[in-house]
């Protein structure tokens, strides 16, 4: 995990005055949460901001920023579906399977490769409320304050969903 710490530093100094801030390792990154709930994260050279959905297009449209969209994780998959893609890709490539077993039919490579493809289309979506700023675009103080002032006002709107039963 590669974080910035000058840029983390900033950050915290930013939030220092608040009370209920921690810090966690999320994101590929260090993540600041205020009361509990995400606020900003910084990574390796940007940071990523959670702000209202409602002003989505507004502040894409008025800064520096870019969409955050979510990435292909193995980690959420089991050995078996990972073992499959990985001899997806492969056919795909022609590559020869190497596991000794017997190939699997034609129907069953298509199936699984039109699921495939329909997961990964349904991760290019956008989340609506969250973008990664870059740190050349945050050289100063009052420019990483917008950005912090944007998600601790939005922080404060949002409640947490009761999941106890």
């Amino acid at each position: 995990m590669a974080v910035d710490e000058k840029l983390t530093g900033r950050v915290r100094d930013a939030l220092s005055h608040l009370p209920n801030v921690e810090e966690k390792k999320m994101f590929r990154g260090i993540t600041f949460l205020v009361n509990s709930k995400m606020c900003v994260s910084v990574s390796d050279d940007h940071i990523m901001v959670r702000f209202d959905p409602a002003m989505h297009e507004k502040i894409l449209k008025a800064n520096d920023c870019q969409d955050v969209e979510p990435r292909f994780c193995y980690s959420k998959i089991s050995a078996e579906q990972r073992r499959k893609i990985s001899f997806l890709a492969n056919f795909c490539r022609g590559q020869p399977r190497h596991s000794g077993k017997k190939p699997e039919s034609s129907a069953r490579r298509a199936n699984f490769a039109a699921n495939c493809k329909i997961w990964v289309e349904m991760g290019k979506r956008k989340y609506k409320g969250y973008v990664y700023v870059n740190e050349n675009a945050i050289p100063f103080k009052k420019d990483l304050d917008y950005w912090i002032r944007l998600a601790l006002s939005f922080n404060e709107k949002i409640r947490f969903k009761n999941t106890e039963k």
